[in-house]
């Protein structure tokens, strides 16, 4: 890999999945699910799965980037239940796997400072 390859990988936005988005403070950008296809070049990660564009807050409680998290059946679920709204922040504490789904413990931030 040459340095310019490198560097256009640091364009390329941040995607975890969903064994790796806990412990993670997030702020929902959108309720649009992504596909993986749409986030990367064929034949790059992630290759399949659903996605959602959240924010990271900074120190100062501000959005200071975006990026996808995958985003299965068990976190939209909680999403829709908590009825997250776009712009709002939660916190995903735990993430495991239970019966061949994922499973979630998270929490609504009502001032993620």
């Amino acid at each position: 890999m040459k340095l310019g390859e490198k560097a256009e990988q640091a364009e390329q936005p941040d995607v975890k999945l969903a064994r790796d988005s806990a412990p993670g403070l997030y702020v929902l950008q959108t309720d649009e699910l992504t596909e993986a296809d749409e986030i990367t070049a064929e034949g790059e990660f992630p290759q399949y799965g659903d996605f959602l564009e959240v924010g990271r807050p900074n120190a100062e409680g501000e959005v200071s980037r975006s990026e996808f998290i995958e985003c299965p059946a068990g976190l939209a679920g909680w999403l829709v239940e908590e009825e997250i709204e776009i712009g709002a922040s939660f916190r995903v504490l735990d993430v495991w796997k239970e019966d061949g789904s994922w499973c979630y413990t998270c929490r609504v931030i009502e001032d993620p400072e």
